[in-house]
């Protein structure tokens, strides 16, 4: 089963706890390195801002950088 790594652009942003999901900063996205078997995972960035130039942009272009499968 693929991971699914959810980007908020604060943690306090999604507060609950969803099965299956990893609850991610986008700082802390841009920051770490792919995991292994990065092809089967899928990525929803739920940042504010997604135009260019931002951190939400910036994260969706490294997830399809990375071979995730992004939304």
């Amino acid at each position: 089963m693929p991971l699914h790594l959810i980007i908020v652009d604060r943690p306090d942003d999604l507060p609950w706890v969803i099965p299956d999901c990893r609850v991610v900063a986008a700082r802390e996205f841009i920051r770490e390195p792919a995991p292994p078997k990065a092809a089967a995972t899928r990525v929803i960035n739920l940042c504010r801002d997604h135009s260019y130039l931002s951190l939400g942009y910036y994260c969706s272009l490294l997830a399809e950088g990375r071979g995730h499968r992004t939304i």
